[in-house]
């Protein structure tokens, strides 16, 4: 499983299923309504079209002016063989960066990342509990 995310954004609050526009899983595993923190210090509120088709979905660089073109554009979490959770960072779908999900859900860098991390752990432990 491959799911990918704009790595500026950052969760708040789940959006209701039928607001998401696929049949298909959203990359935090469930759609997310939320801020996009591009530019230091100064979060902004996307409208909710940009949030579903941008923001939840990454790759956005095109269709979002808020991603910098020199900046990475997509963040990616993978089950690897050994059972063990992966994200990478990705700028034109090659990776720049990546590591494995502690326990806790932290990766010590703090930011977006660690926002998007909690936000996809609690959607992976809430199916595991269904």
């Amino acid at each position: 499983m491959e799911l990918v995310a704009c790595p500026f954004f950052e969760p708040v609050k789940p959006l209701e299923w039928s607001e998401w526009p696929g049949t298909y899983r959203p990359p935090l595993g469930r759609p997310y309504d939320g801020v996009c923190c591009s530019s230091a210090g100064s979060p902004f509120e996307p409208d909710r079209q940009l949030v579903v088709e941008c923001c939840n979905l990454g790759y956005a660089r095109a269709r979002c002016d808020r991603v910098p073109d020199d900046s990475a554009d997509a963040v990616r979490f993978s089950l690897s063989a050994a059972g063990a959770w992966l994200w990478v960072i990705e700028k034109d779908h090659l990776p720049v960066e990546h590591g494995s999900i502690a326990r806790a859900g932290r990766t010590g860098r703090g930011g977006s990342l660690d926002v998007q991390i909690e936000a996809f752990l609690l959607a992976v432990r809430s199916e595991a509990s269904e």
